[in-house]
Order: structure tokens, then sequence, then C-alpha cells
């Protein structure tokens, strides 16, 4: 399943409970779920990966500070 939300493409794994996140063509944020998740909750959980990492600022824009992930590391 892909659902998007304020730009980002969240795609959750069809064999495992994980999800990918992907913006501009880049894969930025990777989500170990316990579970698999309806498009909602799937939405919700990335919201609130965005909240705690602070990555995404009250008035709407994405500050490109620190926590993007850059595929070499483990977010």
């Amino acid at each position: 399943m892909v659902v998007e939300y304020e730009g980002y493409l969240i795609e959750q794994s069809e064999d495992e409970p994980e999800a990918f996140v992907y913006k501009g063509n880049r894969r930025v944020m990777h989500l170990g779920l316990s579970r698999f998740l309806d498009a909602e909750e799937l939405i919700a959980a990335f919201a609130e990966c965005l909240r705690i990492s602070g990555s995404h600022r009250e008035d709407g824009r994405y500050d490109h500070g620190d926590y993007m992930y850059d595929g070499e590391e483990p977010c």
C-alpha cells in the first residue's frame, strides 16, 4: 500500500510490518512497525515520527536538518 501525506509517499511492505517514506524520489525514513496498519494508522504513525524527530515544523515546511535519512546510516 502507498499513501501520500504532505508531499511524502509512505509505502508499507506487503511482506513485513515495515514502511519506507520517500520525498522527492529519495528515501528519507524507515518505519519498523509492530503490525500491518491501515492507511489512516500509517499516516498517523508517520506524523508522530515527524513530530518526535522535530523534522516537521509547525508552519508545515520541512526542515532539512540533521534528521534527513541519507541512505547510509540507520535513522
